[in-house]
């Protein structure tokens, strides 16, 4: 980036949508975003935050994977001369609670983007890569959209909440499964059969 031609984030992102206005600036999962389409995107952005009476320097805290949203928030916020605080959205609530307090963000956006991606009829499973403490409402909540889930490890924090899957699963009929890729490991399969056949005796188990 050129600071002389550019003397903020504002005039870079507008530059480059009057040069390639047509062309796409962000694609995932078969959905484009035009130059134009992001740069229209990110005033109307802007334009909320300062609604909200948000003055220039103020932080604006997000929980967002990558997305769109997050690439608009960018824009619309570091564009017209605020501070964009990223929050990776595999945190825990404590976690995003530290770094918002800490950041000084005067608004916490949070990205609804689950909910969308239940709602779009060319979505027939989810794989759920999200923080522990989320895997079995997310899941439920998954398969109560009529959709087949899978979930990293854990299933749950809790028996209850585990147990609160299974129900849902067998109440909808779809299919929900836990992502044990080790239990493949040629090691893993050794030290499973000896301790089926007795060779070997359990004491403690600490996964890395």
């Amino acid at each position: 980036i050129d600071p002389e031609a550019h003397r903020s984030i504002g005039e870079l992102l507008q530059a480059q949508c009057r040069a390639h206005a047509a062309r796409p600036a962000y694609t995932n999962m078969g959905r484009s975003m035009s130059f134009a389409e992001l740069d229209a995107a990110s005033r109307n952005f802007a334009a909320w935050l300062q609604s909200l009476d948000l003055p220039k320097g103020a932080r604006v805290a997000i929980v967002s994977q990558n997305s769109a949203r997050l690439l608009t928030a960018f824009f619309g916020v570091s564009g017209w001369g605020r501070v964009l605080v990223p929050i990776n959205f595999r945190l825990v609530a404590e976690e995003v609670a530290y770094i918002v307090e800490h950041s000084g963000a005067e608004v916490l956006l949070v990205d609804p983007e689950l909910d969308e991606a239940l709602a779009r009829d060319d979505v027939d499973a989810v794989i759920l890569c999200t923080p522990t403490q989320m895997h079995a409402a997310q899941s439920i909540q998954c398969l109560r959209a009529g959709k087949h889930v899978q979930v990293e490890i854990p299933l749950a924090d809790s028996l209850a909440d585990a147990e609160a899957v299974v129900k849902a699963q067998e109440e909808t009929g779809l299919i929900a499964m836990c992502g044990h890729t080790r239990r493949f490991n040629p090691s893993h399969q050794w030290v499973r059969k000896k301790i089926v056949a007795g060779e070997l005796k359990l004491l403690q188990l600490d996964v890395q």
